[in-house]
C-alpha cells in the first residue's frame, strides 16, 4: 500500500472518528442512540494478582484494546454518563414527588385517623374531651351525660353503635399503623435515596473528569514536545521541587537529541553518566504520566460502577419499598375485614332482631296507631259537631225560636255536665291509651295553678305540676340552666310546699264568675298557698287527698319527727337512712316510662283493635254484669281488686289512683295470662260480698243503677273502695290500728301459704298489708309463702302463681327483705320452688313492685 493510500485512508478513519464523537455528543440523551452496554471481559470472576501491577506488558489487540474499553476516555464513555445521570436526575425527582406526596398522605391520614377515633368515640355514646374542658364539665356531670344519652338512644340502638365504634376504633388504629409504614418505607427510605445518590453520582463524576483532563493535559504536552512541560509538570507531579526542574531539563535535552533540532548545541563531551540521569529521569517521568493515566481510569471506573450499581439497586432496594408498602396496605385490609368478621355473629343477631321489630312495627304497632289516631278523629269531630249544633242553637234563640229557649239549659253546672267538660281530658286518655305509671311513693299528682303573691307580678296564676307524698307536698319549678346536658326550661328543680302532717286544706268559694275550683294550704309559720284546680274532678281528688293523708299521717306517723316544718321552699334534701325508696329521695328529674296498653291487640277494624281471645270471653262470661252499678256485659277490669266494671264506673275507678284501683281494658289492652286467671277465681260474685258486707248496717246509702249519673257513681265508689265504709270488721272491737294491721297481714300471709285468693282479697281490704313479715317463719313476706308452696301431685288446682300476681297487683315487693329472709326470687332459688314459679318471678323482675 503506498504512502498516499495510507493517508487517504487515515484521512477516511479521522473522519468516521469526528462524526461518531459528534453524534455522540448531540444524541447522548436520545433514547434510540444504542449506547452500548459496558461488560465485562471475563464472564468468571478471578482472584486480584498479587503483582506490583495488573496491568498487560505488551501491547497486542489480545492483551489491551482502548476501543473494547468502556471506561475508556471516549465519547462513548460520555454519552452513557450523561444518559444515565439524567435518567438518575429523573429518578431523583420522581423519588421526591414520591416522597412529598407521601408526607402529605400521611398528614392527612393522621388527621383522618383522628377524625375516625372520634367518630367512635360518638359511635360508643362518649363525651368530647375538649368540649368538656369547654364547658367546665365535672367527670360527674360527664357520666350523667353518657348515661343519659344511652337511655335516650336506648338498649338495642346502644348495642349496634358500641360495635360499631368498636370496629371504628380499630380501623383507624390500623389505618395509622398503615401510614406510619408507608411515611417509613416510601417517605424515609425514597427521600434518602433521591437525597444522596446524585450527589454521590455527581461528586465522582467530577473527580473522573477532573483525573482526565490532568491526564489528557500532560500526555499531550509531552506528545508535543512543549517547553513548559517541565514547569507545567514540576507544579502538579513534583511540586516545583529541583527533581522538578532537573525532570524539565531533562525532557528538553532528550527531545533536543531526540529531534536533532538543536544537536549543534549539545554537548559532545557529556559522559555516559549524565546521559544515563536523563533517560532515568525520563522514565520516572513518563511513570508519573501513567500514574495520571490510571488514577483518570480509576475514577472513570468508580463512576461506571456506581452508576451500574444505581441500576441495579433500585430494581430491589426501591422495588422492596414499594412491595413492603403493598403489603401494609394488604394487611390493613385484612385486618380490618377481621375485625368486621368478628362483628359478624352479633350484627347478624341484631340484624334479626331488627327484622322482627321490623316486622312488628309494620304488622302491629301502626295499626294500632291508626286505630287510636281514627278513634281520637272521631271524638274530635263528634266535638267540632256538637260545637257547630250549639252554634245553630245558639242563632235559632237569638231569631227567637222558643223551642230552642225552652230546651236550653240554665245553670252553670248544668250545662258544664250536658258538654262532658271536666270528662273531656279522661276520656280522650282513655281513647290514647298510652300511660305512664306513678313514681313510687306519690299520691297524687298533676297540674295547679299557685297564686301568685307577689304585687309586681306580671301574671297572677301560675302553671305548676304538684305532687304529694307519704311525708309532703312539691312542685316542680322550671330551671333555668342553659348548660348543653339540659334544656332551658326543664322542670329539673323540685320544691317543697309542706309537710302533710303539719298542713290544713282551707277550701275557697267561688269568687262570683270569677276563680272556682280555689283551695289554700295552710302551713304553721308561713302564709297560707293559694292553689286552683283544674277542674271538679281535680278539685275533689286533691282536697280529699291531701285530708285522707294528713289523717293517716296523723294516726300512723310521728308528728315530733325531726324534718318536719324544714327545708321549706327549697329543693329537699335525700335522706339514706329511709329503706323504702320515696318520691323525695327519687332524682327530680326522673323520667318514668310510657307504657302501650295495648301492645298486641289485633287491628283489623277501622276503630280501636279489639281483644277477643278466649281468657277475655271466659272473663266476660263468669262477670255478666258491672260490679259497682249493674250495667250489662262490662268490658274494663280492676286488676288488683279482682272485678269487672262498666266504662262508666271505670272512669270513676281511674280517678281514684292506681293504689286505690289499677284498671285495664278488656277488649283494648293487654291483659296477660296471670292477671286474666286472677280475675277468673275472684270476679264479682266473690269480691262484692267483701266490700259490701256492712252495707246493711249503714244508713241512706244505696247501690247505684245502669242509669246513675256520675256524682251518684262517683259517691259510691269512693266510699265503697277509697274510704272502705261499707266494709265489715269482726273481733276488732278494741284494738288499735297498729293491732288491725297486725291482725289481717297475718291473716293475708296464712292465705297466701294456702293460695287462697278471696280469703286475701279480703284481708288486703280490711288493711292487710303484702310487705309484713312473719317473724314466726324466719321474716318472710306473703309473697315468699306462695312462692314456696309446692306444685301438688294429681289433679288438685295450684293457685301459686295467680296469688303472687295478685299480691304484686296490690303491692308485694320482689326484693322485700329484712334481716333474715332474701328477695322472693332469691328465696325461691334457695327453696327449691316450682320450675313454674321461678320462670313467673324471673319475669316480674328482681325489683318490680306495684305502688
Amino acid at each position: 500500500m503506498t504512502s498516499a493510500d495510507e493517508e487517504v485512508k487515515e484521512t477516511k478513519e479521522v473522519k468516521e472518528i469526528e462524526e461518531t464523537v459528534e453524534n455522540a455528543s448531540n444524541n447522548s440523551s436520545d433514547d434510540n442512540f444504542d449506547l452500548g452496554e459496558p461488560h465485562l471481559l471475563n464472564d468468571s470472576p478471578e482472584e486480584p494478582s498479587t503483582t506490583t501491577s495488573s496491568l498487560p506488558t505488551t501491547t497486542t489487540p489480545d492483551a489491551w484494546n482502548p476501543r473494547h474499553n468502556f471506561t475508556a476516555d471516549s465519547p462513548y464513555f460520555k454519552s452513557f454518563c450523561d444518559h444515565e445521570i439524567q435518567s438518575l436526575s429523573l429518578l431523583t425527582d420522581a423519588m421526591r414527588e414520591i416522597t412529598t406526596r407521601t408526607k402529605t398522605l400521611c398528614q392527612t391520614g393522621t388527621l383522618m385517623g383522628e377524625a375516625t377515633r372520634r367518630l367512635a368515640s360518638s359511635c360508643r355514646l362518649r363525651w368530647d374531651e375538649e368540649q368538656s374542658r369547654e364547658d367546665g364539665l365535672t367527670p360527674e356531670e360527664i357520666d350523667q351525660l353518657v348515661a343519659a344519652r344511652r337511655k335516650a338512644v336506648g338498649g338495642e340502638m346502644a348495642e349496634l353503635l358500641e360495635h360499631l365504634g368498636k370496629a371504628l376504633d380499630e380501623v383507624a388504629f390500623y389505618q395509622i399503623a398503615m401510614l406510619q409504614s408507608i411515611e417509613s418505607t416510601l417517605g424515609m427510605s425514597f427521600e434518602a435515596f433521591a437525597a444522596s445518590e446524585l450527589k454521590t453520582v455527581s461528586i465522582l463524576k467530577s473527580d473522573a473528569d477532573e483525573a482526565t483532563e490532568g491526564a489528557e493535559l500532560q500526555f499531550g504536552k509531552y506528545l508535543n514536545g512543549k517547553n513548559n512541560f517541565s514547569e507545567s509538570f514540576g507544579e502538579k507531579a513534583a511540586g516545583k521541587t529541583a527533581a522538578g526542574e532537573r525532570l524539565g531539563k531533562a525532557f528538553k535535552n532528550w527531545n533536543l537529541g531526540r529531534g536533532g533540532h538543536d544537536a549543534t548545541t549539545s554537548n559532545p563531551g557529556d559522559s555516559r553518566i549524565e546521559k544515563a540521569m536523563e533517560a532515568s529521569n525520563l522514565v520516572s517521568s513518563l511513570e508519573q504520566v501513567r500514574v495520571l493515566q490510571g488514577m483518570a481510569e480509576l475514577r472513570r471506573f468508580q463512576l461506571m460502577k456506581h452508576l451500574i450499581s444505581i441500576k441495579h439497586r433500585r430494581n430491589f432496594e426501591v422495588a422492596e419499598n414499594a412491595i413492603s408498602t403493598l403489603h401494609e396496605i394488604s394487611n390493613y385490609h385484612g385486618r380490618c375485614k377481621t375485625a368486621v368478621d368478628s362483628l359478624s355473629p352479633s350484627i347478624k343477631e341484631i340484624q334479626e332482631r331488627q327484622n322482627k321489630l321490623r316486622d312488628e312495627h309494620a304488622s302491629t304497632i301502626v295499626p294500632t296507631w291508626q286505630g287510636r289516631e281514627t278513634a281520637l278523629r272521631d271524638a274530635v269531630h263528634s266535638i267540632r259537631v256538637k260545637a257547630a249544633d250549639a252554634s245553630k242553637a245558639a242563632a235559632a234563640i237569638a231569631d227567637g225560636d222558643a223551642k230552642e229557649v225552652e230546651r236550653q239549659l240554665l245553670k252553670v253546672d248544668d250545662i258544664e255536665e250536658q258538654v262532658q267538660l271536666w270528662n273531656l281530658p279522661h276520656a280522650l286518655a282513655a281513647t290514647s291509651r298510652y300511660q305512664r305509671d306513678t313514681m313510687p311513693g306519690v299520691k297524687i299528682e298533676g297540674w295547679l295553678y299557685k297564686k301568685n303573691t307577689s304585687l309586681m307580678a306580671l301574671q297572677a296564676w301560675q302553671r305548676r305540676w304538684f305532687v304529694m307524698d307519704n311525708d309532703a307536698i312539691y312542685y316542680f319549678s322550671a330551671d333555668g340552666d342553659d348548660r348543653p346536658y339540659r334544656r332551658k326550661g326543664a322542670y329539673s328543680s323540685r320544691v317543697k310546699v309542706c309537710d302533710v302532717v303539719l298542713c290544713t286544706v282551707r277550701e275557697l268559694p267561688a269568687e262570683g264568675q270569677g276563680s272556682r275550683f280555689c283551695f289554700q294550704l295552710v302551713t304553721p309559720s308561713e302564709k297560707p298557698l293559694t292553689l286552683q284546680a283544674p277542674g271538679p274532678i281535680d278539685y275533689k281528688i286533691w282536697v280529699d287527698g291531701i285530708r285522707s293523708a294528713m289523717e293517716h299521717r296523723l294516726y300512723h306517723g310521728d308528728p315530733n319527727a325531726p324534718h318536719l316544718n324544714q327545708n321549706l321552699g327549697r329543693k329537699p334534701i335525700n335522706s339514706a337512712n329511709t329503706r323504702d325508696p320515696s318520691f323525695s329521695e327519687l332524682p327530680p328529674t326522673e323520667v318514668r316510662e310510657v307504657s302501650d296498653t295495648s301492645s298486641e291487640m289485633e287491628s283489623t277494624h277501622l276503630g280501636p283493635p279489639q281483644n277477643t281471645s278466649p281468657l277475655v270471653e271466659k272473663i266476660m262470661k263468669l262477670n255478666p254484669t258491672c260490679a259497682d252499678c249493674g250495667m250489662a256485659s262490662p268490658d274494663w277490669a280492676s286488676l288488683n281488686l279482682g272485678i269487672l266494671v262498666c266504662i262508666e264506673c271505670s272512669g270513676v275507678h281511674r280517678s281514684l289512683g292506681i293504689h286505690v284501683s289499677r284498671v285495664r281494658s278488656l277488649k283494648l289492652d293487654s291483659i296477660s295470662l296471670a292477671e286474666g286467671s286472677v280475675i277468673c277465681l275472684l270476679g264479682n260474685d266473690k269480691v262484692n260480698p267483701i266490700w259490701e258486707e256492712g252495707l246493711a248496717a249503714q244508713t241512706g246509702w244505696q247501690k247505684p243503677t245502669e242509669n246513675a249519673d256520675r256524682k251518684g257513681r262517683e259517691a259510691w265508689i269512693k266510699s265503697k273502695y277509697q274510704w272502705k265504709g261499707f266494709l265489715q270488721y269482726e273481733g276488732c272491737q278494741g284494738l288499735t290500728d297498729e293491732e288491725k294491721v297486725e291482725k289481717y297481714s297475718k291473716a293475708l300471709y296464712d292465705a297466701a301459704k294456702e293460695c287462697d285468693l278471696v280469703a286475701a282479697a279480703g284481708a288486703l281490704a280490711r288493711g292487710g298489708s303484702p310487705d309484713w313479715t312473719n317473724p314466726d317463719e324466719g321474716g318472710r313476706t306473703a309473697l315468699h309463702a306462695c312462692a314456696l308452696v309446692p306444685v301438688p301431685e294429681g289433679d288438685e288446682e295450684w293457685h301459686a302463681i295467680e296469688m303472687a300476681e295478685f299480691l304484686l297487683q296490690n303491692g308485694g315487693k320482689l326484693d322485700a327483705h329484712d334481716s333474715s329472709a332474701h328477695g322472693v326470687l332469691d328465696c325461691a332459688l334457695l327453696n327449691g320452688a316450682s320450675i313454674e314459679m321461678v320462670e313467673f318471678l324471673t319475669t316480674k323482675g328482681t325489683t318490680k313492685s306495684y305502688n
